[in-house]
């Protein structure tokens, strides 16, 4: 192909308004006409490129109902906002859990009224819910284990990962068993990303 093969056209881009040139190779048979009429949808008309809502991946936060696990909210927000995810926040009450007290005597229990647990356990997830007000936050409380219930969660399709706080190890926590984290951390199937404990308030 020589250069008498070859046609430039001014073409402007439908979208921002930029000039730019097109070559055209003669010999291909296009008609130089159709490549004027070419249009780009307007911004407007695309298709959103954002999944809906439910179609979304989801970051598990597991919280012990302590101030120190919430230590893991900024980083679980960082990895949302990487990833373009929700923030699902994971209350886990053990069965028979103590849940209020009066004179050091214990008056209520989770497995005797579990509809009164789950409202407290709401209630404490709406703290980490006002402290992520730019992400989409759901609330979920079970009972049960707190390593098997996190890791039963997780087995969810939309999970990606896990975020959650940790003890600082020692010698003498290492002694007595491993923590909720270690052993979440060894079992899980996608990535934990684990935060320092924070001071519980």
């Amino acid at each position: 192909m020589n250069r008498w093969d070859v046609r430039t056209l001014d073409v402007r881009s439908p979208v921002d308004g930029t000039d730019a040139e097109v070559q055209v190779d003669a010999c291909t048979g296009v008609d130089p006409e159709t490549i004027r009429d070419l249009t780009l949808p307007a911004p407007s008309q695309r298709a959103s490129t954002s999944p809906p809502l439910e179609a979304r991946p989801v970051v598990l936060v597991p919280l012990d109902g302590r101030r120190g696990s919430e230590a893991v909210l900024p980083t679980a927000a960082m990895m949302a906002r990487e990833r373009g995810a929700r923030i699902r926040l994971l209350r886990v009450v053990l069965s028979g859990e103590p849940v209020g007290a009066m004179n050091d005597r214990i008056t209520v229990y989770a497995d005797q009224e579990s509809a009164r647990v789950v409202h407290e356990a709401r209630g404490y997830l709406r703290g980490p819910r006002r402290t992520l007000a730019n992400y989409d936050v759901e609330e979920i409380v079970r009972f049960g284990t707190p390593t098997e219930e996190i890791l039963r969660e997780a087995q969810a399709r939309d999970v990606v990962a896990i975020a959650m706080a940790a003890h600082r190890p020692t010698w003498f926590r290492r002694l007595l068993r491993l923590s909720v984290s270690q052993r979440v951390e060894r079992r899980a199937w996608v990535p934990v990303v684990l935060a320092p404990y924070g001071t519980a308030a």
